[in-house]
């Protein structure tokens, strides 16, 4: 009976959007992120109301057509809406790719629900929000231990280029520098790209904030 589209089973399958859109977006509530609880809500409610759609469609007015294909284009969309969550933030540092695959992966469980599949979605609902929590620690702990890293600084100048890798091999080995186009487009500026191996206790954090206080840099970012 749950798997039909009654109206006790469309009312259970938007209250369980809402609980496991909540449940993942007050993770991310508790770490200061943009999207928070009513975003991850509206967007597995709204993924999930998609696919009733369709299917009632298909199953009810006996449209012709796939019943998954509203949802197909949900999928893409969320996409743009996980760009707004990356920012380039303060002294140039990336944030919110965690965010914007919480997005996209709750928009999925969002189609999930809305097909019927209560026990996949709560399922990775409860994996999801387990794995970030528990990864979050084991990346801290092994970026605290990681000494070789690829780097990307941003200057205001090529002539300077020399000066601030001269300064960065004084106090770190520097190997595979390239210099490339800007990040920021901003005319004047040059990219260099390179590989830092720190000595050990000295982790990448510790080894942009140095870097951050040389002459002429602008950005210092941890390629990704």
């Amino acid at each position: 009976m749950l798997q039909d589209l009654s109206i006790l089973s469309v009312l259970l399958r938007i209250v369980l959007a809402v609980f496991c859109g909540g449940i993942i977006g007050a993770e991310r509530l508790m770490r200061g992120r943009a999207a928070g609880i009513r975003t991850h809500v509206i967007l597995c409610v709204g993924a999930t109301i998609t696919v009733i759609a369709g299917l009632y469609a298909v199953d009810y007015l006996g449209y012709n057509a796939d019943p998954l294909r509203i949802g197909a284009q949900v999928m893409s969309g969320v996409g743009f809406l996980g760009v707004g969550t990356i920012l380039i933030k303060g002294r140039m540092e990336v944030t919110g790719l965690t965010t914007a695959a919480g997005l996209w992966t709750t928009a999925a469980i969002g189609l999930v629900i809305g097909i019927g599949y209560y026990f996949l979605a709560l399922l990775v609902t409860g994996v999801l929000v387990i794995a970030i929590l528990v990864v979050k620690g084991i990346e801290n702990n092994i970026r605290t231990k990681r000494s070789e890293f690829e780097m990307y600084l941003e200057i205001d100048d090529v002539s300077s280029a020399n000066s601030v890798i001269d300064k960065l091999s004084e106090q770190f080995d520097v190997f595979e520098v390239d210099i490339t186009a800007p990040r920021s487009a901003v005319n004047g500026n040059v990219g260099i790209q390179l590989m830092v191996s720190a000595k050990e206790g000295i982790n990448p954090d510790e080894v942009k904030q140095k870097v951050r206080e040389y002459e002429h840099v602008l950005i210092v970012l941890e390629s990704v």
